[in-house]
């Protein structure tokens, strides 16, 4: 019955922040649109879709790892913390440096490059909260997690929704995201060192090599997802320009926030069916049944309805 209990807090916790996420995500460029126009939520959606591809090399997988592996033995925390967190702030500097190096290769604006070069800040501190998020994750403290995702959304949002009053370009827009998410890195780092294990930072080169040798196929994995889903932007920018990208991330992030729903079971049976993989491997055959109807469920008819009224909804927010 606690293990049961623990899951539906969990899934509150994640529905609540990843629901008030999605659709912060979804205000945000329905105010660029509205704000600044087609071409500008182009450039907006180029650079965030290369932003999160670079951010998949950046997290190198990892995150996975940790929650697999954190679930199960919390006392390994400490020495995980240490050593990925360096790792990803190497691999993060490095991303940084080739988003400014693709933009020159492929003859974007002065303009555009030096918004990437600022947005590039974004690749590290990502890579920083998916690192707390992962431990949050892992000790099953989704409050954690879920509180600072919101505080996030709910900065971001009303600031930039404040700022956008007084004529804000897309520099402003990006130095408010950069500004949310340092103070929630801070946060985060504040809430591990008092509530789960002491934080310190060491080298040990060894570890490293374990750790990729174990992460390289959640890396795959994730790479091949997030090309499936950012290709289609990229290729629009080059062949057709910023403001088909515009109109086309407009609709596209409407369909895409539909998604939240499976990442939000997902992420809270995580955990569960990590340890239950070590203690009762056959239990974990009924769990994901179980969350596989569920899905069908709900999927099926959000599938319908938003099909029948797709006409309504843009012309509702757009």
């Amino acid at each position: 019955m606690n293990e049961s209990r623990r899951v539906l807090k969990n899934t509150v916790w994640l529905f609540s922040a990843t629901l008030i996420s999605a659709l912060s995500d979804v205000v945000l460029f329905v105010l660029i649109a509205r704000y600044l126009g087609p071409e500008q939520l182009g450039i907006f959606s180029f650079l965030y879709a290369i932003i999160s591809i670079l951010t998949v090399f950046s997290n190198l997988g990892l995150d996975t790892l940790i929650i697999r592996d954190i679930a199960r033995e919390n006392d390994k925390a400490p020495s995980f913390f240490s050593n990925i967190f360096i790792l990803k702030i190497i691999m993060s500097l490095i991303s940084m440096f080739v988003l400014v190096g693709i933009l020159h290769w492929m003859n974007y604006t002065e303009i555009v490059v030096r918004l990437g070069a600022l947005f590039s800040m974004i690749i590290v501190l990502k890579a920083v909260l998916s690192l707390n998020d992962a431990f949050f994750e892992a000790f099953e403290r989704f409050e954690f997690m879920g509180a600072l995702k919101i505080l996030y959304s709910l900065m971001v949002v009303g600031i930039i929704w404040i700022c956008l009053q007084f004529i804000v370009n897309l520099f402003g827009i990006v130095l408010v995201m950069i500004l949310a998410s340092s103070l929630c890195v801070i946060l985060g780092w504040i809430l591990l060192q008092r509530r789960m294990f002491p934080i310190k930072i060491s080298i040990n080169p060894d570890k490293w090599k374990s750790l990729l040798k174990e992460a390289y196929p959640f890396v795959f994995a994730s790479f091949m997802g997030v090309m499936y889903a950012k290709t289609d932007i990229l290729m629009l920018s080059k062949m057709v320009g910023n403001d088909a990208v515009g109109v086309y991330s407009a609709a596209y992030k409407i369909v895409n926030a539909y998604g939240i729903f499976p990442s939000i079971l997902v992420m809270a049976l995580f955990p569960l069916l990590s340890r239950r993989y070590k203690e009762a491997e056959g239990s974990i055959d009924k769990i994901s049944n179980h969350m596989m109807r569920f899905l069908l469920i709900i999927g099926v008819p959000m599938v319908i309805f938003c099909t029948m009224e797709s006409e309504k909804i843009i012309y509702l927010l757009y």
